[in-house]
């Protein structure tokens, strides 16, 4: 029986078994060309690190900025509603004729305009 107490109060062996916000289950599998994988290996050796730590840690410490801000979504929305405006002049100008809209054309081409510079400098309309 000594024997048999024992084996009851030793402790298991191998790795404790991780928390559940410890485990990582999602797997990525990615491929890259031979010039893809040079500049790879390259910035993994400029953060002294290896391939595999660079390419686990790049995406989680990426700083990017998105796309589009709030101003830019609202100016993007703006263009978007201008598509009726643009239908509206395109079917005055074939029942009409082109003439009798050209300076309706123009103002709304002159607004678009103005709105997509505003989107591709973030809302800044004095850089050249």
């Amino acid at each position: 029986m000594a024997k048999q107490d024992n084996i009851d109060t030793q402790k298991k062996g191998g790795r404790p078994k991780l928390k559940p916000y410890q485990k990582r289950r999602h797997q990525y599998k990615l491929s890259y060309n031979d010039t893809e994988q040079e500049i790879a290996e390259a910035k993994a050796k400029e953060h002294n690190r290896s391939l595999k730590r660079w390419l686990h840690d790049a995406p989680l410490e990426l700083k990017g900025n998105p796309h589009l801000d709030e101003e830019n979504t609202d100016y993007a929305r703006k263009v978007a509603g201008m598509a009726n405006n643009v239908n509206q002049v395109a079917h005055k100008a074939n029942a009409e004729g082109v003439s009798a809209v050209e300076n309706l054309a123009i103002e709304v081409l002159a607004l678009l305009r103005t709105l997509l510079v505003r989107i591709l400098r973030g809302g800044d309309l004095s850089k050249d």
